[in-house]
């Protein structure tokens, strides 16, 4: 799923050319940035949306959804006019399939990880939980070598006349196989138990308030690891280098050995946290 939102990112000079023309080329790149952006304020809504969804109607019915609406987003970006073609419209297509594609990952993110963890045995949660990590990996190294092979491998008039929609189209064939595999899911155990067990549902808001400290617990670690990790490499120099080999050589294994050291070590530590908790 998500290495096809990455493609967008990795052709943005390309993108900011063909629909968002203005007198300042930084002018245009910003435009297309911030329209590249605004699929990041919709991943929120979308994880409640579609996870309110998952929550009643289940996750297979949630994760069959999301990946028709990825997949129209898709669609949508790659047989779009460009501004030469149909003007202001042209921009407005890209910002609409940006927010849709934001929503679906939002909701893609707390559905399939939902899945993986209801799915696992009591002991491999973690494990089982951290090829969503492990995808989003993937995504953005295969999302970057299509983007380096199409920018390096065509001619500039070739990639703004049909080029750069090839990475798009190429997506567009998980749509049909990842449809195929999501409609012969079984519904997780957990969730039919949850669903039959349930007498009252629950509003979102009183969720959050009942799952409060675990929310600020996770909300916390995420921002911590961000902060300390990736934005102090980023702000020294002579690691900005080897960032990338440490992205991609211990990116990839960490979400796995990770949640193996959580399963046996972690979860007792951040539950210790929780109940705790000021």
């Amino acid at each position: 799923m998500r290495w096809r939102r990455r493609r967008f990112g990795f052709l943005t000079v390309v993108i900011a050319r063909l629909f968002f023309p203005a007198e300042s080329q930084y002018a245009s790149l910003l435009l297309t940035t911030a329209t590249f952006g605004v699929g990041f304020f919709m991943r929120p809504v979308g994880g409640i949306l579609l996870g309110l969804y998952a929550d009643h109607k289940g996750r297979k019915a949630a994760l069959l959804l999301i990946i028709i609406l990825m997949t129209a987003a898709i669609a949508m970006i790659g047989f779009a006019p460009t501004y030469a073609a149909i003007g202001v419209a042209a921009p407005l297509i890209i910002v609409l399939a940006r927010l849709l594609q934001g929503l679906t990952t939002g909701g893609e993110f707390a559905s399939a990880t939902s899945f993986l963890i209801e799915t696992a045995p009591g002991h491999r949660r973690g494990f089982y939980g951290s090829w969503q990590m492990v995808g989003q990996g993937l995504a953005v190294l295969i999302g970057a070598l299509l983007g380096a092979l199409i920018t390096r491998g065509l001619a500039p008039e070739t990639l703004d006349s049909w080029g750069w929609r090839v990475p798009f189209l190429l997506g567009l064939i998980i749509g049909p196989v990842g449809l195929f595999i999501r409609r012969h899911l079984q519904e997780t155990e957990a969730f039919l138990e949850a669903r039959g067990a349930a007498s009252v549902r629950q509003s979102f808001g009183t969720t959050l308030a009942t799952h409060l400290k675990e929310v600020l617990v996770c909300i916390g670690y995420r921002h911590i690891w961000n902060y300390f990790v990736l934005r102090h490499l980023a702000l020294h120099a002579d690691f900005r280098a080897r960032s990338i080999a440490f992205a991609v050589g211990s990116g990839f294994p960490c979400p796995i050995d990770q949640p193996r050291v959580h399963d046996r070590v972690d979860a007792s530590f951040w539950g210790t946290v929780r109940h705790n908790w000021p």
